[in-house]
């Protein structure tokens, strides 16, 4: 399933580049001068330098810290407000999320192996496991929250705009990693040596064997 949504989002992608000579040049050597004369969206251009302009002519103070900004509309207050993070507008209206994991995540890695810009990621070392997020990647598309089938990834109801100004990590959730017992693969957890999907699969069994032996009952 994973291999047929990249090959279709690997399609959209070679869709949005545009076309260019490719005589004489290597695969590696045209997609390279294809990123680096991609258009870029005017809308962020736009709202990047907007933010930028705010932020300079309306300075955090520790003294002062209004809970609205300058914007208005129509004789209103209008939906940004100054938080401690800055800038901050309701999840609904903005162009990226901001993303928190719960402890109910099991590192299946669904929500990073389905973002379409590749704004969440996970990563194993020797000890731990980690899920990182780029806020300034992500464009609030809801499929991480969507698609978690533990319900573990959430989206806050408000997001800062200043976060698509930073172009860094942030580690929504990291754990000890362990080994299953049964099917040896990386998991964690702090009750059982045994990962979910093999706990699943057994309670399956058991379930079967329990309604087999039902069946046999009452044929006798």
């Amino acid at each position: 399933m994973f291999k047929s949504l990249g090959v279709k989002a690997a399609g959209i992608a070679a869709d949005s580049i545009p076309a260019i000579e490719q005589k004489d040049k290597g695969n590696g050597e045209v997609f390279r001068e294809a990123i680096q004369n991609r258009h870029e969206s005017l809308k962020r251009v736009l709202l990047l330098e907007s933010i930028k302009v705010v932020v300079s002519e309306n300075p955090p103070s520790p003294h002062d810290n209004p809970p609205t900004s300058p914007f208005k509309k129509g004789g209103q207050r209008g939906i940004f407000k100054r938080g401690k993070g800055g800038f901050v507008v309701p999840s609904k209206d903005a162009l990226l999320a901001e993303v928190e994991v719960t402890s109910k995540c099991t590192g299946c890695g669904v929500c990073a192996k389905l973002c379409p810009t590749e704004a969440i990621t996970q990563r194993w070392t020797e000890d731990y496991f980690y899920l990182s997020f780029r806020p300034d990647l992500c464009t609030n598309c809801h499929v991480c929250e969507k698609t978690c089938i533990h319900k573990a990834v959430k989206i806050k109801d408000t997001v800062s705009l200043n976060l698509l100004l930073e172009q860094k990590n942030v580690v929504l959730f990291e754990a000890k990693k362990k080994i299953c017992a049964v099917c040896k693969t990386n998991f964690f957890s702090e009750n059982s040596n045994t990962c979910p999907l093999c706990i699943d699969r057994h309670k399956k069994q058991m379930a079967m064997i329990q309604n087999l032996i039902k069946q046999e009952i009452s044929h006798e």
